[in-house]
């Protein structure tokens, strides 16, 4: 008997660790799968705001003392997720590239900026003063749900650490077609 308890121990602790290991199809005409990783620090929130729809990881840590606000500006047309004041996503429909984003971030008459990590789809740079003060990090991402596509950033009204930036850049990575 305590031999079959632990085996139901045992497969129960399995299941509950491959529960957070989703696959989701993302509804686009090629039919591609999207991997969606899970930690424990992670929540799956539905967005269904506007022209926004999709499902997002965001960070529990974050929303133990502040519940995220989601708002979708009709004036601009943008989606802001802000939980606190360390995190503060904001999408936006776009087809934009990261070489058009980054020429967009060199004409900055304020700051100049410094990529200090890039992939596909995301990019993490450093904000620096025009006296090379350094200032904060912001990132910029770019993802498709289906067949629209977004672009999402760290607003530009907060300053953020590279911690901050790095939990925004894994929400973003995290987007993915609402079942």
């Amino acid at each position: 008997m305590k031999k079959i308890t632990q085996c139901a121990f045992v497969l129960a602790s399995l299941a509950i660790l491959e529960s957070c290991e989703n696959t989701q199809t993302t509804g686009t005409p090629i039919a591609e799968t999207q991997k969606i990783q899970c930690s424990p620090n992670d929540s799956i929130v539905v967005i269904n705001e506007g022209i926004y729809h999709f499902a997002i990881t965001l960070p529990k840590d974050l929303m133990i003392n502040h519940a995220p606000r989601i708002e979708h500006q009709s004036a601009t047309g943008e989606l802001h997720i802000k939980i606190g004041e360390d995190f503060w996503l904001v999408a936006s429909e776009s087809q934009q590239n990261l070489d058009a984003i980054k020429s967009e971030l060199g004409e900055d008459q304020l700051f100049s900026f410094k990529i200090v990590e890039e992939d596909q789809s995301t990019m993490v740079f450093q904000r620096f003063l025009p006296d090379g003060t350094e200032y904060d990090y912001s990132m910029r991402g770019k993802t498709q749900v289906g067949d629209k596509h977004y672009i999402f950033k760290a607003s530009d009204e907060g300053e953020f650490t590279k911690e901050e930036v790095t939990k925004m850049k894994n929400s973003v990575a995290s987007v993915h077609q609402a079942v």
